[in-house]
């Protein structure tokens, strides 16, 4: 009782700030931006409509939310039509497009704009270089959602957006062709990042394109495609943890002589699932873990990538810890000594029901599903094996003989004779097995739970109900929909009492982010209360979980 007495008093003294909020206006009310900046206090909302405002903004410490016309409609169109320009700097060394600074403990919004033409800040914590370009965030919290952050930089880092302390939320957006360094999108270093149905694409001659530091992250749903960089090509998480979970990795290229796609490392722990990674180019490997904390790689498609070194697949190395690979399909692939994976130095991975097909290796001592270049700890159990190529004589596991062997029983070969090895098994009719992998007994047939040609995803949902936005909200609240699946949806808000207050149904004929407003009315157009809702999104035969909603008059 005594904690539902402390809920209603907090509720009591926040309701009297949100409702004395201001709303200011530009350019109805102030010519510029950064005039309804000064003049607002924290909680307030500076609304801009549609043009193109030359300005390098900053927040003065201020917890704000500065939309375009997409906080309050919901249209995204206002997204292209609402331009912040910060390529006429006055002082070059504060020339970030969007400055955020010392707002720890009250949340911050930036909501549909086009954000470009920013030069980056010298932060305290560096200096002597500018970092973010497009917006720089300093020991803040932040929510950025429904913008286009393009053409920033060149910076040291950060090129789109840097974070240096505090928690970033970046929902929808696109990040393209900024110019950094390091993070030619983002950089974050220190607190939390997540990243949710972001698309990052076409950053060139940087060195990474998104890079993580000693942060806790959760990129999910984000689509990384035709960067072209010196170094790791799309995600690059160093001393970090988080989850890197439903994205799609395509079209990357990363041409430098130590230069990969997606990595881990320096500590990391990650699980790293249901993603599809493929056609992408590197010279090291595609995906690394290197000197990493536990991490588990599952559920993961990765196809047609190819690698002139290492692995066209996965790279693995360092003994920090055990690394769980579970139900992946390595399809496809090309790489130098692995064609799907290869272990480096004192690796320790165990390799669970996963599909390895049609991988080459190109390097004569290469093998097509796995080769172990150093000393590593490597266990196999019930993973298919089959149609892999190489080069080697040896076969498409191969270990060097002056290393640990590895522990290969009960997988399949592609045929109930087991793998050919010319002394152990010269009669198998499946991928060949190299010296120092001990591969008796093998499985007559394919293991249960392991499909061809890939592994399904172990997420069938078709669709999810994102984070509204808005939220709280008055007068009303875009309900975002990640559908994958097209075909009819009804969205639903119910009151605290499980009540239907408002229901519509919609046919969505091609999967992606798709958009509903609910304008805060029951559905027979009556008024509703200030207070608590929940909405839901639902097919016939699935239904997503609700998602809270405060109305505040």
């Amino acid at each position: 009782m005594r904690s539902q007495h402390i809920l209603l008093l907090a509720f009591a003294l926040a309701v009297p700030r949100c409702l004395s909020a201001t709303i200011h206006r530009v350019p109805e009310d102030f010519d510029t931006i950064q005039d309804a900046i000064n003049a607002a206090r924290t909680g307030d909302t500076v609304l801009v409509s549609p043009g193109t405002y030359y300005e390098n903004l900053t927040f003065q410490g201020k917890a704000l939310a500065l939309g375009s016309l997409t906080l309050t409609t919901g249209d995204t169109a206002y997204v292209s039509w609402t331009i912040i320009d910060g390529s006429d700097a006055g002082n070059p060394d504060s020339a970030s497009t969007l400055y955020i600074c010392d707002q720890p403990d009250t949340l911050s919004q930036v909501v549909g704009f086009t954000i470009t033409g920013g030069q980056g800040i010298k932060l305290e914590e560096f200096p002597d270089t500018r970092n973010g370009g497009g917006i720089a965030i300093r020991w803040s919290r932040v929510s950025v959602h429904d913008c286009h952050i393009v053409d920033n930089g060149p910076v040291f880092s950060g090129g789109g957006l840097v974070l240096i302390g505090g928690g970033l939320k970046v929902r929808q957006c696109r990040f393209r062709a900024n110019f950094a360094t390091f993070g030619g999108a983002f950089t974050t270093v220190y607190g939390s990042i997540e990243c949710h149905g972001c698309e990052i694409c076409y950053h060139y001659d940087t060195y990474e394109v998104c890079w993580v530091n000693s942060c806790d992250f959760c990129i999910r749903d984000c689509s990384f495609h035709h960067n072209y960089v010196a170094g790791n090509s799309a995600f690059t998480a160093a001393s970090s943890s988080g989850l890197f979970v439903d994205n799609r990795v395509h079209h990357n290229t990363a041409y430098g002589p130590l230069s990969s796609c997606v990595v881990f490392g320096n500590g990391s722990e990650v699980n790293i699932d249901s993603n599809e990674i493929w056609q992408n180019e590197g010279t090291v490997c595609t995906i690394g873990l290197g000197s990493t904390g536990p991490c588990s790689l599952r559920w993961n498609f990765i196809h047609d990538n190819s690698v002139t070194e290492n692995a066209g697949g996965l790279f693995g190395s360092g003994r920090e810890a055990y690394q769980y690979i579970y139900q992946n399909s390595f399809v496809g692939n090309v790489g130098g000594y692995g064609g799907a994976v290869c272990a480096g130095g004192l690796w320790l991975a165990e390799f669970v029901g996963n599909y390895f097909e049609s991988n080459q290796a190109t390097s004569p001592a290469g093998a097509g599903a796995l080769a172990c270049i150093q000393p590593s700890h490597v266990l196999m159990r019930r993973n298919i094996i089959e149609f892999n190529d190489s080069l080697a004589v040896g076969g498409e596991i191969l270990v060097d003989p002056l290393h640990r062997a590895v522990d290969a029983i009960e997988n399949f070969w592609g045929h109930p004779s087991g793998p050919h090895h010319p002394v152990l098994n010269p009669d198998g009719l499946g991928n060949a097995a190299g010296d120092c992998v001990r591969f008796i007994p093998w499985l007559l047939e394919p293991p249960a739970g392991t499909d061809r040609p890939h592994a399904p995803s172990p997420i069938p949902q078709t669709f999810v109900l994102l984070d509204p936005y808005p939220n709280p909200f008055n007068p009303g609240v875009t309900l975002p929909l990640s559908v994958t699946v097209p075909g009819d949806f009804k969205l639903e808000v119910f009151d605290l009492l499980g009540r239907l207050i408002w229901s519509h149904t919609e046919r969505f004929t091609t999967s992606g982010i798709h958009r509903v407003y609910w304008p805060g009315i029951a559905s027979d157009g009556r008024a509703i209360a200030s207070g608590v809702y929940f909405a839901r999104a639902s097919t016939n035969t699935q239904s997503s979980p609700a998602r809270k909603l405060v109305l505040l008059k």
